[in-house]
């Protein structure tokens, strides 16, 4: 279908104001239907814009009048008559007077009428058509002031101008070309005042202006002040010779002017707060609207009123009466995501301290399926399945969102990453986020003032309570009973949905055609936007990480790589990248590019973290309990083989054999050889003596102080003299170089 076939040149089309110069309708190949428009839109800044759209979108345009027809803009008469009013018809006038100006204006078409037909522009000429123009004006003003097309006597009617005052109104038409504006008087233009009563004038308003301060004076006082402050100030010109005096005027009048010159949104902040001025001059606007799921989502951090114990429920009772009364008290921090459209919570995360973690947490919970959490929580027959692809996340500039919101920060970067718009809002103005700040009220009104430790909103809504004291609710039923709460209020009655329930809105809102579920982000996408950052290990089969083992083909062929290539030296951890609420897969760092790496365990596709530890403590748990009820059986199948077998080793006179004393000694002996080889001994200059000199045997020193002394004889001429090298020979050898006539030394 063609939406423009019928679009003329005498035709104006407009795309949100600005006028669309040409249509472009583009055909699929395929089906040779028309599957899109492009249109050439004048921008005034920009110059010219292109902008598509499908087919299906161009009904919603023309509704909401995005896309606006003007049939017969450019035809002669809307020409004629945008030359007769002109462009700028009436413009900056009031109701009043348009009203005389539309009777000017119809009385200079007749004067104009009557000309053609040879009325004199002369005071005498219009006299002699002053009757039909009578008749004319009252008609006119039957019909736009009564809707008669006869006047009546019951009817209040203007009468006829005069002659003079007819013709300078036709004077003026002419003269202005026919435009409209000529009839309306200029605005006054400021005259240059006094400096002198300038001065004075803010001379009183100084004074006047005391009414606006913080402490409460009443007007009279003030204007009465005025007076008097008035009079001493010409009574000081008067004696200073000055000529022009302070005009003193009542302190009725000064009174007035206090209402006419201050600022009243000033005046009522000072004197009655920020509140009742917000109350009185605030205007109250819904703002962007969302039709659909996941169109517009909130986001925004509440602390807690209730002040909780620092700890577990299973750790606080495994203490003793002195540890827990060392347990802090604390007030944790919620990030919820809030859906505009359905008013349903999408995430939330619970933090010590807003944070871009947290924050993150409760984006990714957006797109997860949480039936979990309730039945954890003990709420087994609902369902808690909302998620959608969100289109429009708006936020304030609070730290838990980053500090560069436009540039650098985790939380924007994950949610462009994730498709999505992010709309960064100014800290400190609630009323920029009106749904989710009234949601926050709701949590104060309905949950948290009926927990022990309640704090209240404000230390005055407390009356006795002593909410440090009453403090017995731990982190983890904090969290449980927020999970409860947020099922109740799914299935409460909203007065913003007009007393229907978050949880039906959902199921009507989500048969729009707008809302796709098929275009929610994939697991890696969510992983690498909104993951967490650990450290695994390498083993022969693959990546370890909480007793599971991940492994593909990037990490099989990564073992044979070269050593820079591989994601890992041999002993290196390893940094990867979790979704906590799918550990299904894990992103690994390889060739400057996040890739996945899916679980060999097919069955952690889709569980979250929290459950496999608890699985694990679970598994855990049931392999103790199997233990036990077989460890007396155990017990009593050891003693019995071990009975046996040494009564079969005393029937054959066995023992066990081991290491003999002598085995012992020799090994005890080996420990020791080499110990201390490099160390040298000290010896001392006068205890030194030349080995060579004194001759020594291996193993031991021999000492031969007479053996060389008392050698008196001559050797015979066939025998071996006796040298210092005898210590090399053999025992054997020495004896027989030995001189004749010496005994053996024994």
């Amino acid at each position: 279908m063609n939406y423009f076939s019928a679009i003329s040149k005498a035709d104006r089309v407009c795309f949100e104001g600005n006028e669309i110069v040409k249509i472009i309708p583009l055909r699929d190949r395929k089906t040779d239907t028309i599957s899109h428009y492009k249109f050439s839109v004048r921008d005034p800044n920009e110059g010219a814009a292109f902008r598509t759209f499908r087919s299906d979108e161009i009904p919603h345009l023309l509704e909401s009048e995005l896309l606006v027809v003007d049939k017969g803009y450019y035809s002669l008469a809307r020409q004629t008559d945008r030359a007769l009013y002109g462009d700028n018809h009436f413009a900056g006038a009031g109701k009043k007077q348009r009203a005389r100006v539309d009777r000017i204006l119809f009385l200079c078409r007749r004067m104009e009428h009557y000309h053609q037909l040879g009325m004199p522009l002369t005071p005498s000429g219009v006299e002699q058509k002053k009757t039909a123009l009578a008749e004319d004006y009252k008609k006119y003003q039957a019909r736009t002031r009564y809707d008669t097309e006869e006047a009546n006597c019951n009817q209040d009617m203007k009468s006829l101008p005069a002659n003079t005052t007819l013709l300078d109104y036709y004077r003026k038409f002419r003269k202005g070309q026919q435009n409209p504006m000529v009839f309306i008087p200029p605005r006054s233009k400021p005259s240059d005042h006094d400096h002198t009563a300038a001065n004075d004038f803010h001379f009183i308003l100084r004074i006047l202006y005391e009414y606006a301060e913080a402490a409460p004076v009443a007007k009279c006082e003030v204007a009465a002040k005025a007076v008097e402050e008035a009079k001493k100030e010409n009574e000081r010109r008067k004696a200073a010779g000055f000529p022009t005096l302070i005009k003193v005027r009542s302190a009725r009048q000064y009174e007035r002017w206090i209402d006419m010159y201050l600022d009243p949104f000033t005046v009522c902040v000072q004197r009655k707060g920020l509140a009742a001025a917000k109350a009185k001059f605030g205007s109250v606007e819904k703002g962007m609207s969302a039709s659909f799921p996941g169109e517009q989502v909130q986001f925004d951090a509440w602390k807690v009123h209730v002040i909780t114990l620092n700890t577990t429920r299973e750790r606080y009772n495994n203490m003793t009466v002195e540890q827990r009364s060392r347990v802090k008290r604390v007030r944790r921090w919620v990030v919820v995501g809030l859906d505009i459209a359905t008013r349903a919570i999408l995430g939330f995360a619970f933090c010590t301290a807003p944070n871009q973690e947290a924050s993150l947490q409760a984006l990714r919970m957006c797109f997860a399926d949480k039936t979990d959490m309730l039945k954890d929580a003990g709420l087994n027959n609902t369902q808690w399945n909302f998620r959608a692809p969100l289109h429009l996340v708006s936020t304030d500039s609070g730290n838990e969102f980053g500090r560069h919101p436009f540039g650098g920060a985790q939380f924007g970067e994950a949610v462009r990453r994730l498709s999505g718009t992010l709309l960064n809002a100014t800290t400190g103005v609630p009323e920029l986020r009106g749904y989710i700040e009234r949601l926050f009220l709701t949590f104060e009104l309905k949950w948290a003032r009926y927990l022990y430790g309640g704090t209240a909103g404000s230390v005055h809504l407390r009356n006795d309570r002593n909410p440090s004291e009453e403090a017995c609710i731990t982190e983890d039923e904090l969290h449980r009973l927020f999970v409860q709460f947020i099922d109740e209020y799914h299935k409460s009655p909203h007065r913003g949905l007009g007393f229907a329930t978050p949880a039906g809105t959902w199921d009507k809102l989500s048969k729009n055609f707008q809302f796709d579920p098929t275009q929610i982000p994939g697991p890696k996408a969510l992983r690498e936007a909104c993951g967490v950052y650990q450290t695994a290990g390498i083993s022969d089969s693959g990546i370890r990480w909480m007793n599971l083992t991940y492994s593909n083909g990037v990490v099989r062929d990564q073992r044979m790589a070269a050593g820079t290539d591989q994601f890992a030296e041999a002993n290196q951890k390893l940094e990867i990248m979790v979704d906590p609420l799918d550990i299904g897969a894990i992103s690994i760092l390889a060739g400057g590019d996040l890739i996945s790496v899916p679980c060999l365990d097919e069955d952690m596709r889709g569980k979250s973290l929290a459950w496999w530890k608890g699985e694990q403590a679970r598994r855990k748990a049931e392999s103790a309990d199997d233990a036990a009820a077989h460890a007396e059986a155990r017990s009593n199948a050891g003693k019995a083989w071990r009975g046996e077998a040494a009564a079969i080793a005393n029937s054959q006179g066995k023992k066990p054999i081991g290491y003999t004393g002598e085995q012992i000694a020799q090994m005890k002996r080996e420990f020791g050889y080499g110990k201390g080889v490099h160390e040298q001994p000290f010896v001392g200059r006068d205890e030194y003596a030349d080995p060579i000199s004194i001759g020594f045997e291996i193993g031991r020193v021999q000492e031969m102080e007479d053996e060389i002394a008392d050698t008196t004889s001559e050797p015979s001429g066939d025998s071996v003299q006796p040298n210092s090298l005898d210590r090399f020979r053999s025992k054997t050898l020495r004896h027989s170089l030995k001189p004749s006539g010496r005994e053996e030394d024994t």
